[in-house]
């Protein structure tokens, strides 16, 4: 076996181990949103509206001190309306947190007492944001900076405890935050709902809020997908007439869109999916395709099939992913086509739902790609799969071995993972 060959075996092995560590959500993938302005606030003693006027790299750009002139202070006191804030940047990988220019509200906390900071910089009083990232709020305008401003000031005025009035102040504010229609705050105002507990009935304030914020792609599409996410998981019914007339532009709204109204009783129709699948852009059709999970019925699992199999890769490991997402052993029979195909993603997806979807239906198609597919490495990573699921002594792999299998299956019940060790020496 050449080196081409030693790699996909490794690939193999690698896919098949992590398939028996099980699947991992969309949601498990999703990176965590900012810590909450109002919690970061709390962990502040400086907190100033300004504009960086100057930045200077120290240690071959491992420090850099931004110089900020203050415009207004929201808490805390600074002797000087020039301040120095510090960045311990280690490497040299990704930006700076701030750029000069950059107007700015800071969530800030005394530098760390470090001798290394006193040999590098000059004397002088040193700031550190808070949270990194997550406490710089951006105001581009004067009206953006009123706004942040007043939004982060009744951050700062909120009490912390968990009292039902806390409760009631912390879900005016995450409303507030969301209509602000801006990257961070809209995210601000995601992780405060998040954390409003049970969400009930929108009041017609916050479905006026919604309304704008949904379709608004100054919002950042995780960000709207997220919101539309937490209005599902919430049951939040009253939303459902807000999630139908949406105008998705971006397939992770789309996504979660379709989902959400599926979980809160009202999935999209037949006539509704139609013009979504005629999407020019495979990614909305990727999105919609996914949306399929959620409709029952024989009419969806002929449209999976046909997406499985007919369409560009991007939407054919969709249709996979959502088979794997509901279970559906009525599609398994989709998987087997889906298991031999050229893209390895898809090939990968197709055995992850069999894994999820499991029982004996699943096996059987194991077993058949082991004995009849077209390619000695599609065979293998179905003997592999088997192998590793069930054991040498399994009925199934039994029924494998008696049903004469080619050398590459032979190989792999014959010494598992030691194959891979013979071919690699």
């Amino acid at each position: 076996m050449g080196k081409a060959g030693v790699g996909r075996l490794l690939g193999i092995l690698a896919s098949a181990a992590a398939l028996l560590g099980g699947p991992v959500s969309a949601a498990a993938e999703r990176p965590a949103g900012p810590k909450p302005l109002r919690v970061l606030a709390h962990q502040s003693t400086l907190v100033v509206v300004g504009t960086v006027e100057a930045a200077d790299a120290f240690d071959q750009g491992r420090l850099r001190r931004d110089r900020v002139r203050i415009a207004h202070v929201l808490r805390g006191a600074s002797e000087t309306s020039l301040i120095d804030v510090v960045e311990i940047r280690g490497s040299l990988e990704g930006p700076p947190l701030l750029a000069v220019g950059d107007r700015v509200i800071l969530l800030l906390q005394p530098a760390p007492v470090y001798s290394y900071l006193a040999q590098q910089l000059p004397p002088g009083t040193r700031w550190v944001i808070v949270g990194g990232r997550d406490g710089i709020v951006g105001v581009a305008s004067d009206g953006a900076a009123r706004t942040a401003e007043d939004l982060v000031g009744r951050a700062l005025a909120l009490d912390p405890d968990d009292s039902a009035e806390s409760a009631a102040a912390r879900r005016r504010l995450a409303f507030a935050l969301l209509g602000a229609r801006t990257s961070r705050l809209a995210a601000d105002g995601v992780a405060e709902l998040g954390r409003c507990g049970e969400l009930g009935t929108l009041a017609a304030d916050e479905q006026i809020i919604l309304a704008a914020v949904l379709p608004d792609t100054a919002v950042p599409a995780t960000v709207r997908a997220e919101l539309v996410e937490l209005l599902a998981r919430g049951q939040v019914v009253t939303a459902l007439p807000l999630l139908s007339r949406v105008r998705c532009e971006e397939p992770e709204v789309l996504g979660a869109v379709l989902a959400a109204r599926a979980r809160l009783g009202a999935p999209p129709t037949t006539d509704e999916f139609a013009v979504l699948l005629r999407d020019q852009r495979p990614a909305m059709r990727a999105a919609a395709v996914r949306g399929l999970a959620w409709v029952a019925g024989p009419a969806s699992v002929a449209e999976l099939a046909r997406r499985a199999t007919a369409d560009e890769p991007m939407v054919r490991r969709a249709a996979v992913t959502a088979i794997t997402e509901v279970r559906r052993a009525d599609a398994l029979p989709i998987l087997r086509q889906t298991f031999e195909d050229a893209d390895r993603e898809v090939q990968q997806g197709s055995a992850r739902a069999l894994r999820v979807i499991a029982g004996p239906p699943a096996d059987d198609i194991l077993v058949d790609v082991a004995l009849h597919g077209r390619s000695g490495d599609t065979r293998r990573y179905a003997a592999m799969l088997l192998l590793m699921a069930h054991g040498r002594e399994d009925p199934v792999v039994k029924r494998l071995i008696a049903g004469h299998p080619s050398a590459e299956v032979q190989d792999v019940l014959a010494h598992g993972l030691e194959t891979t060790h013979m071919h690699q020496h």
